[in-house]
């Protein structure tokens, strides 16, 4: 009988001595993970914060292309607007070169075609 206690103590002895090892295990592997694993949530972190600070610049950057984009249609706007300034200013040039008396029908008579051309252009100096 004693050799069979002492055969059961015996595996007493192998099982407490494998928790051992199993808890030693454990702790090593949970100290070694543990650095990585919080390195890694610091990453994430960064990550969201860096894909944040790029969707603002992205945005900032498209607000400043439509900016651009009416900058420039004005711009077009204004040249147009001073090449039709220079055009009717060359007009009225023109017309104070002919010295025109709008009660003296023989002016009139003269310069009848001159006269119908302007009044052609009438409509697109009213626009």
């Amino acid at each position: 009988m004693l050799t069979v206690s002492r055969g059961l103590l015996g595996n007493a002895d192998i099982a407490q001595f494998q928790y051992l090892a199993l808890i030693r295990y454990c702790q090593n592997t949970h100290a070694s993970r543990k650095p990585l694993q919080d390195t890694v949530a610091q990453s994430e972190k960064k990550l969201k914060t860096m894909q944040e600070v790029a969707s603002e610049e992205h945005a900032k950057v498209l607000q400043l292309q439509e900016e651009n984009a009416k900058l420039r249609a004005a711009e077009q706007s204004a040249n147009s607007m001073k090449a039709d300034v220079e055009r009717l200013q060359g007009i009225e040039q023109e017309y104070r070169r002919l010295n025109v008396n709008p009660k003296d029908l023989e002016t009139f008579i003269n310069n009848k075609d001159e006269i119908r051309g302007y009044l052609k252009l009438f409509p697109m100096l009213v626009e």
